[in-house]
Order: C-alpha cells, then sequence, then structure tokens
C-alpha cells in the first residue's frame, strides 16, 4: 500500500447544535485509539478515529486502521477484533504521522478516558516517529473525568441509585456492609443478563479474568503464565527473570511487596530450583 498523502475525511453526521454550548478557540479534535495493549510504552496503535469540530459547529471524521508493526495478542484481538491479517497492508503510525501532528497540535483534545489512555498513548507514538509534541497549551476534554465527577462512583451514590434512598450512618462498617448486600440484590433483579450462578458472577465481576495478584503486581500472559507487572521485568515471565537474575527475587522478599506477591514468586522460585 503507498504511503498515505492526505486524510480521506468524511462529513460528520453529528448536529451542529450539539456543539453549541461550547465556546472554542479552535478546533476541537476528538479521538480514540484501539491498541496492541494497555501498556503507553510497549504497546502500538492498530487503529485511530478522529471527529475534528470546527468553530462554526460543521464536523468532519475519519478513520484507519493501522500497522503497529508488532504482534497483535490474541487477548487484545478478543477485546476489538482487530487481528495481524487485517492491519498488515495498513500504514504505520510513522507514516500517519505527518498527516496526524499538524492536527493535533493545532487542535484542542477530547476523548473518553483520553486523559490517562489516549493521550499519553499517542504522545509515545509520536516520539517515536520524531515528532516532539507540546500540548501544555492545549485544552484536554475527557468525558469519562466529567462522569466520574458529576456521577460519582461510591457506595452512597450507587445506594441512592439502585435502591432509590439516602445511605444512614455511610462509612459505618455495618451499614456500609448491608448497603452493598442491597445494592447488589438490587442489580440482580435490574440487570436479568446478570448470572445467577456465583462462579460466573464472579467471572463477569472482573471482565474474565484471573485475579492472581490483588496488588496487581503480578499477572498471567496468554499462557497463563505468571509475569511481573511492574518494574524493569514488566511484562516478563517471572521464572525466566528469576533463571537469569537470581538476585531479583531476593531483592523482591527484601522490598515492601504484600505477602501474596512474596508468597507466589517463592512458589516459583523454589519450583525453578528444583527444577
Amino acid at each position: 500500500m503507498p504511503k498515505p498523502s492526505t486524510i480521506d475525511w468524511k462529513s460528520s453526521s453529528l448536529s451542529s447544535a450539539a456543539f453549541s454550548a461550547l465556546e472554542l478557540r479552535r478546533p476541537l479534535l476528538f479521538f480514540d485509539l484501539e491498541t496492541t495493549g494497555v501498556d503507553v510504552v510497549t504497546s502500538r496503535i492498530v487503529q485511530i478515529a478522529l471527529l475534528q469540530v470546527f468553530e462554526d459547529g460543521s464536523s468532519r471524521e475519519w478513520e484507519s486502521l493501522v500497522n503497529p508493526t508488532i504482534h497483535i495478542p490474541p487477548a487484545t484481538t478478543s477485546i476489538h477484533g482487530i487481528t495481524d491479517d487485517m492491519v498488515k497492508d495498513a500504514p504505520t503510525f510513522a507514516e500517519l504521522a505527518p498527516l496526524l501532528a499538524p492536527l493535533f497540535q493545532d487542535s484542542d483534545l477530547a476523548g473518553y478516558n483520553s486523559t490517562r489512555f489516549d493521550v499519553p498513548m499517542i504522545l509515545e507514538e509520536f516520539a517515536r516517529a520524531g515528532y516532539k509534541m507540546d500540548f501544555d497549551d492545549h485544552a484536554l476534554l475527557d468525558a469519562h473525568l466529567i462522569f466520574t465527577q458529576k456521577e460519582p462512583r461510591t457506595l452512597t451514590a450507587a445506594y441512592r441509585y439502585y435502591c432509590d434512598g439516602d445511605l444512614v450512618d455511610a462509612h459505618s462498617a455495618l451499614a456500609d456492609t448491608r448497603a452493598a448486600a442491597e445494592v447488589l440484590m438490587a442489580q440482580l433483579q435490574i440487570y436479568d443478563d446478570l448470572p445467577s450462578n456465583i462462579q460466573e458472577l464472579g467471572k463477569y465481576c472482573n471482565n474474565g479474568q484471573r485475579i492472581l495478584d490483588f496488588s496487581n503486581r503480578l499477572a498471567y500472559n496468554d499462557k497463563q503464565e505468571v509475569i511481573f507487572n511492574f518494574g524493569k521485568y514488566k511484562g516478563q515471565v517471572v521464572r525466566e527473570v528469576f533463571a537469569q537474575n537470581d538476585g531479583y527475587y531476593g531483592w523482591i522478599m527484601q522490598a515492601d511487596f504484600s505477602a501474596q506477591v512474596k508468597e507466589i514468586v517463592t512458589k516459583i522460585y523454589r519450583e525453578l530450583h528444583k527444577a
């Protein structure tokens, strides 16, 4: 596929009235990314979508698959449906960067959970492509942050929403325990698609993921191997790291990690030295 020379914009179906309440000082660029993973340093973009709104209320949109130049893990494909084969002929981000950089630099930015993920992710990609982007003067609008501030996800808010009442003695342990039970019972009545099987409901609550370590320092990879989820060995298999750096186990045992983490790595370390 030839290197893209322009962005093939399409007219957006959004009504200009939707943005009438915003006092724009320059175009507002909504964007969203699909990626190979959630680590903004090691992951790569596999799809990008833009929706640009102008001061007169008109808008345009564009999307493209992106060749990440690395393998897309099956676990990630199961979320966004994008495979290696789908992106093999797509432009790389480095090829798109000359077209995208002026758009991002000359627009304020918006999205959903964009401040925590999409913005740092695209800054990393621009940097890899040789573009030093500066968003210090940009307005960064994040609908997710507005949502969480306007609709706080506290037990008191959940009780009011699901149980139609005010939580008395909030932050009293017993009152909070009773309220949690009432909220769960109400959710089971309201959402008829929730599983009634307790094991299946547990999986639903955790997005189907097996929880290995509640401090999130360790996790499973696609092969169900235990990997580090922090530090210089992040993403690497614990057993393989210990085989190469025996002292890293000792450092963990002396450092401020949870008892659960120390128990898990000790089991792996002892199994390694039995082999």
